[in-house]
């Protein structure tokens, strides 16, 4: 999260957003579905969701962030339940 954030303030949301896509795809979801993650796992996710959500709307794709908006929330809130 650190390393994307600072290199989203050098250079800008809309260069990384694909690179955190992927990141999202490859790295995180895998560790949603596995029984050994815990609740930091989901918040990272959440951060990391919402963060694409700005990158996509800052790159001119409203849809795309609209998206990740609404996988950002209930992320957020599976700590809460859990």
């Amino acid at each position: 999260m650190d390393h994307f954030r600072s290199a989203d303030r050098q250079t800008g949301g809309g260069r990384l957003y694909g690179a955190v896509d992927r990141h999202l795809s490859d790295r995180v979801a895998p560790r949603l579905v596995d029984l050994g993650s815990g609740p930091q796992v989901f918040a990272a996710a959440a951060a990391l969701t919402e963060m694409a959500g700005w990158m996509a709307h800052d790159s001119g794709h409203d849809d795309r962030a609209a998206q990740h908006f609404a996988r950002a929330l209930p992320l957020r809130l599976v700590p809460l339940c859990a």
